[in-house]
Order: structure tokens, then sequence, then C-alpha cells
């Protein structure tokens, strides 16, 4: 799969201290040239989240199930947004260690306990309670999934949408803007008692 965008480099200071505890990255993609929906008015394609020591926890079909990345790399998407909880305590993993290993779930099944998805996964590691009705009418599903319709389950957008609204959350990137994020720049999550150093991050803007 070969992704597709036209970008600009350009790089942001942020001065301000950080003190971020939980950090769940969005990415969307494109093949040949456009873009993989999921859903109905849909944005984001994959979705991960990073835990205490900065490696994000994901699962994706590349990677066979989820795994620990130190990064988000081309391959899996482009980060155009990370939403931030500064209240939540840090993701340790130990928390965590029960899901790695998991077999990726080609089905999106709601019910499977042995496999998972990128979003389900997410989910369940905040508490966000299932979508009741999902909808699988974006092309990409083509005839494979059109047995899960309607049924509860969670996606990219679903998680995004409810962070965002009922969590709290705050974006990383103005919605004015549409940037693709170098995750691997960002200040590390660390405890609030710490102050980190002003860093600079590489973003591309998106045409």
């Amino acid at each position: 799969m070969k992704l597709l965008f036209t970008s600009l480099s350009i790089c942001i200071l942020f001065s301000s201290v950080s003190f971020a505890q939980v950090r769940v990255a969005f990415l969307e993609a494109q093949l040949l040239g456009k873009k993989l929906i999921l859903e109905p008015q849909g944005t984001y394609y994959h979705l991960a989240i990073q835990i205490e020591d900065g490696r994000w926890l994901h699962s994706h079909p590349v990677l066979g199930g989820t795994r620990l990345t130190l990064g988000l790399p081309p391959k899996f998407g482009l980060v155009t947004q990370v939403l931030e909880d500064y209240n939540r305590p840090l993701i340790k993993l130990s928390d965590i260690e029960s899901c790695l290993g998991l077999a990726f779930d080609g089905s999106y099944s709601f019910k499977s306990r042995v496999s998972s998805y990128c979003s389900k996964l997410v989910g369940q590691i905040l508490n966000i309670p299932p979508k009741p009705k999902m909808s699988f009418s974006g092309k990409v599903w083509e005839n494979n999934y059109k047995v899960k319709k309607n049924q509860p389950g969670w996606s990219p957008d679903y998680v995004f949408q409810y962070l965002l609204n009922e969590e709290g959350f705050k974006p990383l990137i103005p919605f004015v803007t549409r940037m693709v994020v170098n995750v691997s720049r960002l200040p590390q999550p660390v405890n609030p008692d710490l102050i980190i150093r002003s860093q600079s991050v590489c973003m591309d803007v998106l045409k």
C-alpha cells in the first residue's frame, strides 16, 4: 500500500511545559491516491495509544496483531491529529501486558477475546463504551463486513469524537490546520512533578 500525500515541511516550537499523561494518535491513509474511508463522513483509518515509556500500542495488519512500536512510521498511515489528556495517569506497561500478542482481528468482531483491532484496543483500554450500531459501508470493506453492520463496535472516528466530546481530551493540532505529526519528536509522557524543556516538533502541513 503506497501512501500519497502532498506536503510542505515546517517546524513548530512548543515552548510550554507538557504534562500530557495520555496521548492517542489518529492516522489517515490513502491507497492509489484515494483516501481510505472506514465509515460515512469518516476521517481516520488507524489509531494508537502512547504508554509511559513513550512507545505506541496499536493493533494493525502490518504488525500481525497488537504490538508496541517506537514510533508510527508511514506504513501505518500519517498521523494528522493527537488528542491529549493532562489529568489521566500514565498508562503503564503492566496495565497493557495482557493485550500484547493478541492477533489482529480482520473480522472486527465485538465478542472476540483472543484478537483485537486498533479502535477496539484503545476503546477498551480507555473504557469507552462501544458504539451500539457500527456502519461498515466504506468501500474498503467491499462485501466482507456487511454481516457486521449494525453490530456494536468501535471505529477510529467514533473513539476520536468520544474522547473529544465526552472525556475532555484536547487536540494537539488546531482543527483549522491539517498537519502530519512526527510523533517521535513529541515530548515524552512524564510525571507532572517533572519539567520538560521546550522541544521542536517537526510537522508537515497537508494541502
